[in-house]
């Protein structure tokens, strides 16, 4: 369980649950929450890839990528990855 992880784990009532999700089974018994998170990666990606449009970038589907330039700051340029 959580305690044997380490997880801070916190019982909370049936009413504050069904207050903060609605939709849940009303027939549930207990309710606990854990710190946790999630993220949409297909969000994420098409967000990333905006981004880089809005930046100049020209992105191309269903090509291989042979090398990367890093170009930037005072640091080294080189290509990586090919």
């Amino acid at each position: 369980g959580c305690a044997a992880t380490g997880v801070p784990c916190n019982e909370i009532s049936l009413k504050e649950a069904m207050r903060r999700e609605p939709l849940l089974n009303p027939r549930i018994s207990r309710v606990f929450e854990v710190p946790d998170g999630s993220a949409d990666s297909f969000l994420a990606t098409h967000a990333t890839a905006q981004a880089a449009r809005m930046a100049g970038a020209q992105l191309l589907n269903y090509h291989q990528v042979t090398g990367l330039i890093i170009e930037g700051g005072d640091g080294e340029k080189r290509v990586v990855g090919a």
